[in-house]
C-alpha cells in the first residue's frame, strides 16, 4: 500500500472568535439545515468534558498517531468517543469551515496535533477553510460564554436538535498559598529496587480492549526502546506564555534556557540534545542485552527506582502499598486517567466510596474524602496496619491529575505547576518519605513530572547550580551524564551543559524511556521557563 504524500503547508488560518460566533449561531438556528462549520477540540479529553464549544467534537489522539500519514480520517473517526461525535466528524465532505481549537491558540506548526489533522484533512481533498481560533478556547470563552456548554448535551444538540444548548460556569483550579515544599527531590531518593507494581479498573472503556491485567506497560516501552529509530525529524519548539517576547525575558533566564527558546536555532538544538539522549540508551540497551541472549536468547527485566513506579496491577497491590508502607509515604501523585481511548491505563487500587474498605495482607486501606476540582481530583485515604492496632492510621494523599494524555503534554504547563506545588503542601509531616509517581508505563509523564520537581528543587535550594553554572551535590559527581559503549573522556566533556539535558540523562541511566518523546522533552524546558517568568514576577 502506497503512503500517502505528506503536505508540507495544509494551508490553516487564524480565524477571530468574531468569525466562529457568527458561523456558530447560524448553524444553532438553521432550522434544520446544514451547518456551515465544524468544530474541533483538540485539548484533552478531561478539559473537553469540562467545558467546550457548542457542537465541538473532541480530537484527543496521540500526536504519535497523527504523524503517521497511513493514519486516516477513518481512524481517526474510530477513536471518538461517543456516538454523536463519530455521526458529526463522519461527515467532514458537508462542512464549508473547519475550526479546530486548543486551550490557549497556539500557532499550529509542524508536527502539532492540529497541523497533523489539517494535513489529513488536505491528504482526502477536503476543500473546507481550514482555520484555528485565535486565542483558543479560553479567550473565546471569555467573550462568548453562551457559546461553550457540557460537551455531552452539546454534540448531542448538533447531531439532532441544533438549537438546545446550556452553559457551563468554569472553576479554575484556585492558586497555592502554602509556602512550597522541597521533598520530591532526585537525591533524596532511596536507593531500595522495588519490584513493579501494579492495580484494576473502575469503569469500563466505551469500546473495551482484551488484555491481560498482569501484562506490564513497561515492556512495550522496552520493546520501543530497542527497535528505536533515533533519527529525530520533528522539531518542538518551547511554548512562551502569551504576550511575553524573548528580548524582554532575556536578562532573567540562565544561558542554558536562553538557547532553547531561541527563534532560529532553539528547537533545532533540543531535537538535537534529544537525539543523543535516545542514541545514548539505545547503544546502553544493546549493550546490556547482548550478553544475555547469547546465553539464554531471553530479554532481561528492568529494574525500577524508588518513588518511580508504573500503574499497578491486580497482582501487586499489595506490593504497592507494602512500599507505600514501609517507605512512609505519604503522597501518591497519579499522572494518568484509569481508561485512556478505550484501553486500561491504571486499575483501581484505591478504595472508593462505594467499597470503603480495602485490604492487602496485613494492610488495610480506608477511604476518607475525595475533592474534584478541573483536571486535579484529590482523595484522602487512611494506611494502617492491621498487626499494630496501636499505631494510629496514616493519613495518605493521593493526586490523580487528568490532563496529561499519554504520550503527550498537558496544554499549559500551569497546570504541572500547580500539581507539583500541591503535591509538596500535602507531603505532611516534615519527616514523611518520599512520595510515589506513577502514570501508566511510568516512563513518559512520570519521567516529565519527576525531572520538572527535581529541576524546581534544585531552584529553590540551590539556584546557583541553575543560573551560574556550579554544580550542586545533586547534579554533579557524574550524575546524569551518557556513558556510551566505547565513549572516552574527550566525547564526555563535549555533551551540553545544560540543566535539564543532564537530568533526564540521569533519570535515563536509572529507568528505561524516562521522558519518553521529544514533545514531554521540550514541555520540561517550558515549564521550568513558565515557573522562573512567574518566579520574577513575584519578586517585582
Amino acid at each position: 500500500m502506497a503512503v500517502p504524500p505528506v503536505l508540507e503547508d495544509p494551508g490553516l488560518k487564524e480565524m477571530s472568535g468574531d468569525t466562529v460566533s457568527e458561523l456558530l449561531e447560524h448553524g444553532l438556528n438553521v432550522n434544520g439545515n446544514r451547518s456551515t462549520i465544524l468544530l474541533l477540540d483538540m485539548r484533552s479529553l478531561a478539559s473537553h468534558t469540562t467545558a467546550s464549544i457548542k457542537t465541538a467534537v473532541n480530537v484527543n489522539i496521540p500526536i504519535m498517531l497523527l504523524k503517521r500519514p497511513m493514519f486516516s480520517l477513518d481512524m481517526v473517526t474510530e477513536q471518538l468517543t461517543t456516538p454523536q461525535e463519530v455521526q458529526i466528524f463522519s461527515n467532514w465532505k458537508w462542512f464549508p469551515n473547519i475550526v479546530m481549537f486548543d486551550a490557549i491558540g497556539s500557532t499550529p506548526i509542524k508536527g502539532t496535533p492540529m497541523f497533523c489533522i489539517a494535513q489529513k484533512f488536505r491528504r482526502e481533498r477536503c476543500a473546507a477553510r481550514l482555520s484555528y481560533i485565535r486565542g483558543g478556547y479560553n479567550a473565546f470563552m471569555q467573550e462568548y460564554a453562551s457559546l461553550c456548554c457540557r460537551p455531552d448535551s452539546s454534540t448531542e444538540d448538533m447531531a439532532t436538535h441544533p438549537s438546545a444548548a446550556t452553559t457551563l460556569k468554569i472553576q479554575p483550579i484556585p492558586a497555592s498559598t502554602s509556602p512550597p515544599r522541597c521533598r520530591l527531590h532526585l537525591g533524596s531518593l532511596p536507593k531500595t529496587t522495588m519490584r513493579a507494581i501494579g492495580a484494576t479498573a473502575d469503569c469500563q472503556p466505551q469500546t473495551p480492549m482484551i488484555e491481560n491485567p498482569d501484562v506490564n506497560p513497561l515492556f512495550e516501552s522496552v520493546r520501543q526502546a530497542m527497535g528505536l529509530n533515533t533519527n529525530i525529524t520533528e522539531e518542538v519548539p518551547v511554548r512562551l506564555p502569551p504576550n511575553v517576547s524573548i528580548e524582554s525575558i532575556r536578562d532573567k533566564l540562565p544561558t542554558w534556557l536562553l538557547e532553547a527558546i531561541h527563534n532560529r536555532t532553539g528547537k533545532t538544538r533540543l531535537a538535537e540534545y534529544f537525539q543523543k539522549i535516545e542514541t545514548s540508551e539505545k547503544n546502553r540497551l544493546a549493550l546490556l542485552m547482548a550478553p544475555q541472549e547469547i546465553h539464554s536468547g531471553k530479554q532481561v527485566g528492568f529494574s525500577i527506582c524508588a518513588g518511580i513506579e508504573k500503574a499497578p496491577l491486580p497482582s501487586t497491590f499489595e506490593d504497592f502499598w507494602k512500599v507505600i508502607w514501609e517507605q512512609d509515604s505519604r503522597v501518591i501523585v497519579m499522572l494518568t486517567r484509569e481508561v485512556e481511548i478505550g484501553r486500561i491505563k491504571c486499575h483501581r487500587y484505591w478504595p472508593t466510596t462505594e467499597q470503603p474498605v480495602m485490604e492487602f495482607g496485613s494492610l488495610r486501606v480506608k477511604f476518607l474524602t475525595s475533592d474534584w476540582s478541573g483536571t486535579v481530583l484529590v482523595r484522602q485515604l487512611q494506611l494502617s496496619h492491621v498487626r499494630h492496632d496501636e499505631e494510629v492510621g496514616r493519613t495518605i494523599t493521593q493526586i490523580q491529575y487528568t490532563g496529561w494524555p499519554d504520550f503527550g503534554v498537558p496544554e499549559t504547563p500551569l497546570e504541572v505547576l500547580k500539581v507539583v506545588e500541591l503535591a509538596h503542601e500535602r507531603n505532611l509531616p516534615v519527616s514523611a518519605g518520599p512520595m510515589v509517581v506513577h502514570c501508566s508505563a511510568g516512563c513518559g509523564r512520570t519521567g516529565a513530572f519527576c525531572v520538572i520537581d527535581s529541576i524546581l528543587t534544585e531552584i529553590k535550594n540551590h539556584p546557583a547550580s541553575i543560573f551560574g553554572g556550579e554544580q550542586s551535590n545533586t547534579l554533579k559527581n557524574g550524575v546524569g551524564k551518557i556513558h556510551p559503549p566505547h565513549s572516552n573522556q574527550k566525547e564526555e566533556n563535549s555533551l551540553p551543559q545544560d540543566t535539564v539535558f543532564t537530568a533526564v540523562n540521569r533519570f535515563r541511566e536509572q529507568r528505561l524511556s524516562m521522558v519518553q518523546c521529544l514533545r514531554q522533552y521540550v514541555f520540561c524546558y517550558e515549564v521550568i521557563l513558565w515557573y522562573m517568568l512567574r518566579r520574577e514576577a513575584v519578586k517585582s
